[in-house]
């Protein structure tokens, strides 16, 4: 069984352009709808479905149009865990004073 994290790069990049392919294909649109209702141009739908890139708005773009936004929610920010020196120097930036200078 391949791992996710043995993938390279552009391996990735076709496996999402294939999904994207696919769940266009499951709403039954062509590439033109597909763009079209998602607010791209033909040619960038086409680009993503091969692998060639894109960037991270297309992606939110068509997820949303083919109805697979809910793909995003185990995205969600990570808690943060600050240790106790990293929360006293949080802290005492916000104390710093501010300094006016007086126009003179």
């Amino acid at each position: 069984m391949t791992k996710i994290y043995d993938f390279s790069d552009g391996a990735l990049e076709r496996q999402i352009g294939q999904f994207l392919h696919d769940a266009r294909v499951k709403c039954n649109f062509t590439q033109q709808e597909g763009a079209r209702l998602s607010g791209l141009h033909r040619n960038t739908v086409s680009k993503i479905e091969g692998g060639a890139g894109g960037t991270l708005s297309t992606l939110v773009q068509l997820l949303r149009t083919y109805k697979y936004l809910h793909l995003i929610e185990p995205m969600k920010p990570l808690p943060i865990e600050l240790s106790p020196i990293q929360l006293w120097k949080l802290q005492q930036k916000r104390k710093r004073k501010v300094r006016h200078r007086v126009k003179r």
